[in-house]
């Protein structure tokens, strides 16, 4: 079949083309196989699906990371470069949802170094591969004696301990990937949260992926070393979306308060409620509870403070229509428009309680 264009300039952000396994007919769903490149710089190809609306992957594709600003979770020396494997969106899965192989690279030669072989979700090697595994498989290069395991947040981590080391700061901003992507410059062509936290003596600690049951072996060299007088806190996401209970989530956020206001008894902490996103409309039941427990925790404690972002993207309860255009692609992370709602409420708060 002929390739469609989807953009003429083959370096942007979104989808750039697709092959329709059928003659294509706009409005009709079909099947077939594309390219996307994401705003991070990674880009996808393989097996993509279209609804009749819009295109997504769904299927067997391989993602290549070699321009991407991603950090990837893979030991010291290596770089992940590509991963082969299956994805899901159909499944209401972002990105990567199946069996499948991330192929590293050594970080200074750019030699074949190792590969993390499994059943993903997103990034995270959830559990082992689901089926027998084919050595003969491996992409040229690679053994199996070259597999490695992916350490969850570990470059991440040592690069704020390094780079922040034990500076004090009167407000420490910590959380998920919409924390450690608000400061992203490249990303969004500001560094968002540098331009909005001006005159707040802040740092930003945010990792991508983390649940609050991550954070409680990192208070010392990552919280408590800063010896913040605030303490902003945007987690619950992930960990609602790992299939964490919610009476687990909020155990874990109380663990997480009491630990550090044991080690700082004057601080104060700021909660952001979760915001409802598409590609999880199954979980948002179980995040308005748990956005319910946390307010009723704050309201019964002075010390702690809830931000009802949550309010900023629903309406009647329900997530907004127009969600997704304050979304980058993935309808997950915010674009500039989304942090130009969610950043400045945020700080406005903090400023003023």
């Amino acid at each position: 079949m002929e390739k469609i264009i989807l953009n003429e300039n083959q370096d942007a952000v979104g989808w750039l083309w697709f092959i329709p396994d059928k003659d294509f007919t706009e409005g009709v769903p079909c099947s077939g196989w594309g390219m996307e490149r994401y705003p991070e710089g990674s880009v996808f190809e393989g097996q993509v699906k279209y609804d009749g609306k819009k295109f997504y992957r769904q299927g067997f594709g391989k993602q290549d990371f070699t321009n991407s600003s991603l950090t990837l979770q893979v030991p010291d020396g290596m770089v992940g470069k590509t991963f082969y494997g299956l994805y899901d969106s159909e499944g209401q899965h972002p990105w990567m949802y199946g069996n499948g192989i991330l192929y590293c690279v050594d970080e200074v030669t750019g030699k074949p170094a190792g590969f993390v072989k499994g059943f993903f979700d997103c990034f995270s090697n959830i559990t082992d591969w689901h089926g027998n595994f084919d050595p003969n498989d491996l992409l040229p290069g690679y053994t199996l004696d070259m597999e490695v395991k992916i350490v969850p947040f570990v470059k991440r981590h040592n690069y704020l301990v390094k780079t922040y080391g034990n500076t004090p700061c009167d407000c420490l901003f910590l959380g998920d990937s919409w924390v450690e992507m608000w400061k992203d410059p490249n990303r969004y062509g500001v560094d968002v949260f540098e331009r909005d936290t001006q005159g707040l003596n802040a740092i930003n600690v945010g990792i991508g992926g983390t649940k609050f049951s991550d954070w409680l072996p990192w208070l010392d060299e990552l919280v408590i070393c800063h010896k913040p007088k605030k303490i902003f806190v945007n987690l619950g996401f992930n960990d609602i979306h790992g299939f964490q209970t919610v009476d687990y989530v909020y155990d874990c956020m109380l663990k997480f308060i009491n630990d550090v206001k044991t080690a700082l008894p004057d601080v104060k902490f700021y909660f952001a409620a979760n915001v409802l996103c598409s590609p999880f409309v199954p979980f948002h039941d179980s995040e308005r509870e748990l956005n319910r427990l946390t307010k009723e925790f704050c309201d019964a404690n002075d010390y702690c403070k809830y931000i009802d972002v949550y309010k900023l993207f629903t309406k009647d309860g329900q997530m907004i229509p127009n969600m997704d255009d304050l979304c980058i692609e993935d309808n997950l992370h915010l674009n500039l428009d989304g942090y130009n709602i969610w950043s400045p409420y945020i700080i406005d708060f903090i400023k003023n309680n």
